[in-house]
């Protein structure tokens, strides 16, 4: 996994620990567990962590930009108060028994592949369907096309790191033939129900992928 250097542009690609807890959840059975998880992670280096500056010192320093968090400072994260803040806003105080000690990292973003190991894996023959649960719909599947350009349930813009992280599971989770614009337009409106997604930013996804010779249908 990358360590340094990182630039803020390569750091805005990675998702914040909301964004991150949001992802999983619909797989876990709640927020709390999500969050034990990522930390376990991070503790064993399995998720790579950057912060965008930090504070060295019991009433901080000169911050530096951006700084690797190392996986050994994830067990000294202050909490349960400082822990359940760090979750929503991205900030963390690691405070070391040790020698009292105090890091304040700010702005910490997770590598989008160290997440996203922890999204189920595609279920086959092997593994029944119910032992692996799906991307996140709502019942309706068949429903018709939506032809807006939003999804219907308001909120803030998905981003862009979020929603990529959506679309490797949904190409994990479902067959080529399945993945039709408003397939993945249902998925993603379950996935993301308190934010929008503009329906070209869904298209422009499926539109990256590799496609085989066209048919006759393909040009009527």
């Amino acid at each position: 996994m990358v360590r340094l250097p990182i630039t803020d542009e390569s750091l805005a690609t990675w998702l914040t620990p909301r964004e991150a807890v949001e992802l999983l959840s619909p797989w876990y059975s709640g927020h709390r567990v999500v969050e034990a998880a990522l930390l376990e992670r991070l503790m064993g280096g399995l998720i790579n962590a950057h912060a965008r500056s930090s504070a060295h010192g019991q009433h901080g320093g000169t911050p530096t930009s951006p700084v690797f968090v190392p996986n050994t400072h994830w067990g000294s994260l202050s909490g349960p108060t400082g822990a359940n803040r760090f979750w929503e806003t991205g900030d963390a105080r690691m405070f070391f028994r040790h020698n009292g000690d105090i890091i304040r990292y700010y702005g910490i973003r997770f590598d989008p592949d160290g997440v996203s190991a922890l999204l189920p894996k595609n279920s086959d023959k092997n593994h029944p369907e119910s032992a692996v649960p799906k991307l996140a719909e709502p019942a309706a599947l068949a429903a018709a096309d939506d032809p807006k350009p939003e999804l219907e349930q308001p909120g803030p813009r998905v981003s862009d790191p979020a929603l990529q992280a959506w679309y490797s599971a949904y190409q994990s989770a479902y067959q080529v033939a399945e993945q039709t614009e408003a397939h993945a337009v249902r998925s993603a409106k379950g996935m993301f129900h308190d934010k929008s997604v503009a329906r070209d930013r869904i298209r422009t996804l499926l539109g990256s992928r590799k496609r085989g010779p066209k048919t006759k249908t393909d040009n009527g």
